[in-house]
């Protein structure tokens, strides 16, 4: 049951509970001896009733609240509700053979919540356009092709979830009448209504999709004004990502901020392509896959109306991108309120990539980056430039994967790429650093030039790295257990590891326990 659905079936019960709870127990057929005349709540959740009589008719006319979910119904005889004038909340959800609900549901005139979710087997629902006072409607993954008959009647909804199901078509007249909406779901595979969605204010959580990206910035546009934080979870793209399929959009996932753009045009010109990609109000994750357009992320093409905390970030199959971060030359973007800020970054199969930043960026761009991941970007010679060490006390995880030209994980030149000098230091330090994995680097000569400190390593994996002649690790005592919370180091060769040159040459010694 939704939280919203809960949390109004407990409010309608709490003056004068009298309940009947049979959840998890019960006969396949559903009897009638126990319908008292004042029972106020009753529950047969996941039950497994097969079977309710269809002469059945309970006489509770004070009845609020009833829950026949997780059961294997097949139908509901239209007598079961006569006498239940004061039926509030009714959740039928997840009755996956149930394939029929009688037309009596009409005029259930007090009903303020209907769940039908997971009814995967019912292909319409009866008019509701008389149970002007429901709140919450919920139909996610049934079989309806067509909206309810009366929808439009339904002002005081607040929250529908429609994702998940096959939609013919959403009428434009339905939702510019539902103004309190607060939860919108719309089934992933239609365009959302931007002018639509544009007239509800009160939206606190949308999940939905948008053909491209001119549409989607207008969405955006319309609700980034208002105060009040919100969420969502937005698909950008006509095509159907496998991952993205239409029916996980509105699944019970916790809330969150994500984006998903796939194979959008992002160029000067009309129609479908767009200049920019705006991210929205406090992001918490974004997907990039097979756009073109691109030849660098952000700053360049990406702009945001908010300082972002924590950016969750995958980018893979854009061709065109040269550079994760570019700032233009003579611009400095130390002090920009819309600089991006990582938490994670995994980046595949983009074969023009020549680095992760270029240009004066900021110092805090890095500086919460706790999970780099890097795989297929065969232009790559260097990941970090130098002058970024410093911004990495963060980094727990580290793995690049078949990057054919990778020389240098930490380059050795000062270059470009933070607001701050770098440290003339002999020694770097990757406190965080947990689990580090180099593979199929087969022109990769230096992890670090500078002596290496990362004492929290719990794994290590090197494979396929023939050119890596040393390793850099550093520990500053003469410590029985420098690294204490090494568990395993799996290399392919071990005549490779015996060739290895050490800054420290106990090191060695220490590690060969845990070499697999």
């Amino acid at each position: 049951m939704h939280d919203l659905l809960r949390e109004m079936a407990l409010r309608i019960t709490t003056d004068k509970p009298r309940y009947m709870v049979r959840a998890g127990i019960g006969p396949q057929v559903l009897l009638g001896q126990d319908w008292v005349f004042n029972l106020d709540r009753v529950s047969f959740y996941s039950s497994r009733i097969k079977r309710i009589p269809e002469d059945m008719a309970p006489n509770c006319p004070t009845l609020s609240t009833l829950i026949l979910s997780y059961c294997d119904l097949t139908m509901v005889p239209g007598s079961f509700f006569q006498y239940m004038n004061n039926l509030q909340v009714l959740d039928l959800s997840y009755n996956s053979e149930l394939m029929d609900l009688p037309s009596c549901i009409s005029n259930l005139g007090s009903l303020r919540a209907l769940s039908l979710r997971g009814c995967g087997r019912l292909k319409s629902v009866p008019p509701l356009g008389k149970i002007k006072i429901l709140r919450v409607l919920d139909v996610f993954h049934t079989g309806i092709k067509e909206v309810p008959q009366g929808m439009e009647n339904l002002v005081k909804l607040k929250y529908i979830d429609m994702g998940g199901i096959c939609l013919d078509e959403l009428p434009k007249e339905i939702l510019p009448k539902l103004s309190q909406l607060q939860y919108l779901c719309l089934p992933g595979h239609l365009n959302a209504p931007v002018e639509d969605l544009a007239s509800l204010e009160q939206l606190e959580e949308f999940r939905g999709r948008f053909y491209d990206l001119h549409n989607f910035h207008k969405f955006m546009s319309s609700h980034h004004s208002y105060e009040k934080d919100w969420w969502y979870d937005i698909f950008v793209g006509k095509e159907i990502s496998n991952y993205y399929h239409c029916s996980a959009l509105g699944e019970s996932i916790p809330k969150q901020r994500r984006v998903v753009v796939v194979n959008c045009t992002i160029e000067e010109g009309g129609g479908e392509a767009a200049t920019s990609i705006f991210l929205p109000h406090g992001i918490d994750i974004l997907h990039i896959r097979f756009c073109h357009g691109l030849s660098s992320c952000f700053v360049g093409n990406f702009l945001s109306w908010t300082t972002l905390r924590g950016l969750t970030c995958t980018i893979s199959g854009c061709d065109d991108i040269e550079w994760i971060v570019n700032v233009p030359s003579g611009r400095d973007t130390t002090t920009d309120p819309h600089c991006i800020y990582f938490h994670s970054l995994r980046v595949f199969d983009l074969h023009n990539l020549v680095g992760l930043c270029n240009g004066k960026i900021a110092s805090n761009t890095f500086s919460g980056l706790t999970e780099l991941d890097i795989c297929n970007c065969h232009r790559m010679k260097k990941l970090f430039p130098r002058a970024i060490l410093q911004d990495l006390k963060n980094l727990e995880k580290l793995v690049v994967n078949a990057c054919f030209k990778m020389e240098e994980i930490i380059g050795r030149e000062e270059g470009e790429g933070s607001s701050q000098r770098s440290s003339t230091s002999t020694t770097a330090d990757l406190p965080k650093l947990k689990k580090l994995k180099l593979q199929y680097l087969p022109e990769l000569k230096s992890i670090c030039e500078r002596k290496l400190m990362c004492d929290s390593l719990e794994s290590m994996r090197f494979y396929k790295c023939p050119n890596l002649k040393s390793l850099p690790f550093y520990t500053p005592t003469t410590n029985r257990n420098p690294f204490p919370s090494l568990r395993k180091i799996r290399v392919d060769e071990e005549n490779w590891w015996e060739t290895l040159e050490w800054e420290q040459s106990h090191l060695n010694n220490f590690f060969q326990p845990y070499i697999t």
